[in-house]
């Protein structure tokens, strides 16, 4: 429920030992570096930043230049575990840039040739549109117009000049069909792109051309016009293939020495990262950073090694100043949820980072979602789909945690419709313990107690009391854990809202319990309500002469409209928030009246004999498939609404900074 207890250090070493420390803080990977920006002004001017010998600007570039050639034939580099540590310089920089270089040259030459091919193909295709525009027909007269982007054409030439003529036509995208022969001339049918015209025209020359009249009709010669294109087509998309795998080859060949140069390089770059957080004096280096306490002893043992004991430490519990900077900043927060919980994890990280030594909601979210979920979308069948669709989400899907959140509503969905007997929206089974269809439809026997819309309106409200006053204890214990008694006592989320809230439950209750006729006796309320209201009043006076401030006739009316608008805000803020939850019975009420109007839908499409029809089974799926996607939509964005703004806004206080140390792990 709380995150793990942090404590600062603060280090100071001797110069020569700031790249061995630096070793030791990328290997532990548990020092969470903070800026001395903010150390005390006379400390920070004789104080200077310690420069890399080459710029980690320089090296990131280089890097990503790596990661990008790697990225195409699908690697993702990592970075051992016995990795050497070590800082670079200028030339081994540019060494590796010299052999990006090369390889990138040859890549690039191989993606020209791609794209000269790839042009071919368009035009190609081109061809194919044009002659598939004019249907089975292809109309001289309609090709020849302004719309069209091929020319044809029908000429003999001799049949010494014909493998001449189909050699040097290679270079344009053109298809030559032979239509007859006769004595030492062959008949051929020309197509081209109008854009080469020109060039094909000196060749035309060159081979002895002679245009003979186009013929109306060349339907016959249609399909090998079209066999053809898609020969050639086939070709150079044969070619694209062989072009893609030489260029795949090309860094796999090197696979292996670009993998060595990305690690020497990220290395480096975290290694400056560090650094980046050191401060010097002419002999020492000084750094500060925070750590789980568990971790504190092996990496005070580690830098004591690395500096031969040559080091001052100095550490500090979260809750103790630190004396050297101006404001002390707040610990990180690291939370320490189990992994099954990171689903919901995400759903509180969305909202803010807790306070360090604040409750971390994450493991009671994971009940209060659940069962704000089940609760709206009650139905064991479609609550396996949803399951279902999280598992092959987990597959196929880059978004591992909302595919696992998936998974636990839909579990959510069919434990509550075991309970309530819905399956596929339809009451197949004996409900375990409401008879949710019956009570919607008027249907159900009072034998069990419950047997109207109002009980599950009741059930609905009795939970969300249960999740506000869960809010107000988890803020209770915030306050005692901040040492923050004055909004303990008298703030609206402390004891005082908590009597308020308290009270105003009763008085709704006995007024419910009384057939809405009469309220608590008139003594009860002033002691329930109205000493409450008053204590409200001290608030703000109190607040104000605490502060030393000097009082003035008029601020007796500040203190008097504050308290009218405390007061306003308490009783309003309360009741609404509790209301708020009857939006669960209203969603779980119209998922099942939704599903009842396909049921009667299909029913009226079904034979004669009562046997379901194809449509009537067509609209039970199509009914079920439209409420598993827009009802389960609606009921995960209420149940985060809800714990959102009806439970966080109780006690969560998102202004944490999450814990992030620099380690060899560390992404970009």
């Amino acid at each position: 429920m709380f995150s793990r207890a942090m404590i600062r250090l603060f280090g100071i070493v001797i110069e020569r030992d700031a790249d061995a420390l630096t070793r030791v803080l990328l290997r532990q990977g548990v020092l969470h570096m903070v800026e001395m920006a903010n150390l005390n002004e006379s400390l920070i001017e004789h104080l200077m930043d310690v420069q890399p010998q080459v710029s980690r600007t320089k090296a990131t570039e280089t890097r990503k230049r790596i990661d990008h050639l790697l990225a195409s034939i699908g690697i993702t580099p990592a970075i051992p575990e016995n990795v050497k540590i070590q800082a670079l310089d200028e030339s081994v920089i540019d060494g590796h840039n010299a052999f990006i270089d090369k390889i990138t040259r040859d890549v690039e030459n191989i993606r020209t040739r791609q794209q000269m091919v790839h042009r071919e193909i368009l035009k190609f295709k081109d061809i194919q549109n044009q002659v598939q525009l004019y249907g089975l027909q292809i109309n001289p007269q309609a090709l020849k117009s302004r719309h069209s982007f091929i020319n044809l054409n029908v000429g003999r030439v001799t049949k010494s000049h014909l493998p001449e003529f189909e050699n040097k036509l290679k270079e344009f995208p053109a298809v030559i069909l032979t239509i007859g022969e006769e004595d030492e001339y062959v008949f051929l049918l020309l197509i081209s792109i109008k854009r080469d015209w020109e060039l094909i025209q000196n060749i035309l020359t060159q081979v002895g051309w002679q245009s003979v009249e186009l013929p109306d009709q060349l339907d016959h010669h249609r399909g090998d016009i079209i066999g053809d294109i898609e020969e050639k087509l086939a070709y150079l998309n044969g070619e694209l293939e062989k072009l893609e795998e030489e260029a795949h080859s090309r860094i796999v060949r090197d696979e292996k020495q670009l993998t060595e140069f990305w690690i020497r390089l990220r290395t480096f770059e975290l290694f400056c990262r560090v650094q980046a957080y050191f401060k010097k004096s002419k002999r020492t280096v000084l750094f500060t950073g925070w750590l789980p306490l568990a971790k504190k002893d092996v990496l005070e043992e580690e830098i004591y090694k690395a500096t031969n004991n040559n080091c001052y430490l100095e550490w500090l519990p979260a809750s103790k100043p630190f004396v050297l900077v101006q404001d002390n900043d707040t610990a990180p927060t690291q939370l320490s949820n189990p992994k099954l919980f990171e689903p919901f994890q995400m759903l509180v990280t969305n909202y803010g980072i807790p306070q360090y030594g604040t409750i971390d909601p994450t493991p009671v979210v994971v009940l209060t979602y659940l069962s704000m979920f089940g609760l709206m979308f009650a139905d064991a069948g479609q609550g396996l789909v949803i399951a279902l669709a999280g598992f092959l989400g987990r597959k196929i899907s880059k978004f591992k945690k909302l595919a696992t959140l998936l998974i636990w509503c839909g579990f959510s969905a069919t434990v509550f419709g075991i309970l309530f007997g819905s399956y596929f929206g339809m009451p197949w089974f004996r409900p375990v313990w409401l008879d949710f269809h019956g009570i919607v439809t008027g249907h159900v026997s009072a034998e069990g107690g419950m047997n109207g819309i109002f009980d599950i309106l009741k059930i609905t409200v009795i939970f969300g009391i249960s999740v506000i006053g869960l809010g107000l204890a988890f803020n209770w214990i915030n306050l005692i854990r901040r040492r923050k008694w004055f909004e303990l006592l008298l703030d609206r989320g402390g004891f005082l809202g908590g009597w308020v809230y308290a009270a105003g439950i009763y008085t709704a209750w006995y007024l419910v319990d009384h057939d809405y006729r009469s309220l608590p006796p008139t003594f009860s309320l002033v002691g329930l309500l109205g000493l409450p209201a008053l204590l409200f009043f001290l608030k703000e006076p109190l607040h104000f002469f605490s502060r030393g401030k000097k009082f003035y006739a008029m601020k007796l009316v500040d203190f008097i409209m504050e308290w009218i608008v405390e007061l306003l805000e308490v009783f309003s803020g309360y009741l609404s928030n509790t209301l708020s939850f009857m939006r669960v019975a209203g969603l779980g009420i119209a998922h099942v009246s939704l599903m009842m109007a396909f049921s009667t839908i299909a029913r009226m499409l079904s034979g004669p004999d009562g046997g379901f029809s194809v449509w009537a089974i067509l609209v039970f799926i199509f009914g079920n498939i439209l409420v598993i996607l827009l009802e389960g939509l609606s009921a995960g964005i209420q149940a985060l609404r809800l714990n959102y703004y009806e439970f966080f806004t109780k006690f969560f206080h998102g202004t944490g900074r999450l814990f992030s140390p620099i380690s060899l792990k560390t992404k970009d």
